[in-house]
């Protein structure tokens, strides 16, 4: 498995070229290396413009001639970072055939991030956005998103999608942000409380983040499939597999 502060940033390069564009700055702004993975010679055109506007950005190509999502399953054992593009598509569309970014976050050693079209950058100014929910790994999804806006220079907003008549559910999350919080100092960080469905508030908050963070598996598993539908920025999918760093002093389960 992974963790996150070693590996490449690995891009799959069949859906668009933006999300190649996003994960070349991503790669910039951590100092990380580009793996682009591509099954067409077509595809090479976006290289050497992303080397000439990141010219600090060591980029390596992988040609494949497998299927994308077990290529990009087996790209994520040692990736950073796996970065799909994504375009929306309807509830029944999905339903027949699941998103790229989805199916390869369920199997993935490492988050997996959703680029709509158009987004080519990460836009450092506007805080990552984190979903959680008791029934995820709720300390795992905190720490990596405060990890990330620690090193991208940005805030984080806790997104907690609990209803308020579970004291013991929002006791454990707030106990959890609080802790993960001590460890990240730097980091500004506000909370917010959904006590409705967690999908539409979570899409609501997106519009003011850099990124949406949210578990591909657990409580808030639905609402990345939801996300995926509806968000405008980059949706990062935590998956069960992948190996995040915990805080220091345990979360009590609130028993």
């Amino acid at each position: 498995m992974s963790t996150l502060s070693t590996g490449s940033v690995v891009v799959d390069m069949s859906a668009t070229a933006d999300a190649a564009w996003w994960a070349a700055d991503y790669a910039r702004l951590r100092g990380l290396p580009l793996r682009l993975v591509h099954n067409s010679p077509d595809l090479l055109s976006v290289v050497d413009p992303i080397g000439s506007v990141h010219p600090g950005v060591e980029v390596h190509q992988e040609f494949t001639t497998g299927p994308v999502v077990d290529v990009l399953v087996a790209e994520s054992e040692t990736a950073h970072l796996v970065v799909v593009g994504h375009r929306p598509r309807s509830a029944f569309a999905e339903l027949v055939k699941a998103p790229t970014a989805l199916a390869v976050s369920v199997r993935a050693s490492c988050p997996v991030v959703a680029v709509p079209a158009g987004v080519r950058s990460f836009d450092a100014d506007h805080p990552v956005v984190v979903g959680v929910h008791d029934g995820d790994d709720v300390p795992g999804l905190l720490e990596l998103a405060f990890a990330e806006a620690e090193a991208l220079d940005t805030g984080v907003i806790v997104v907690r999608c609990a209803p308020r008549s579970d004291d013991i559910a929002s006791d454990v999350i707030r106990d959890a942000i609080s802790e993960v919080a001590n460890g990240h100092p730097g980091v500004r960080v506000r909370t917010e409380l959904i006590d409705g469905p967690p999908a539409k508030g979570l899409a609501w908050h997106a519009h003011f983040g850099s990124a949406v963070v949210v578990g591909s598996h657990g409580g808030l598993r639905s609402v990345g499939r939801t996300l995926l539908r509806h968000s405008t920025i980059p949706v990062l999918l935590v998956g069960s597999h992948v190996l995040v760093p915990r805080p220091a002093v345990p979360i009590l389960d609130g028993n």
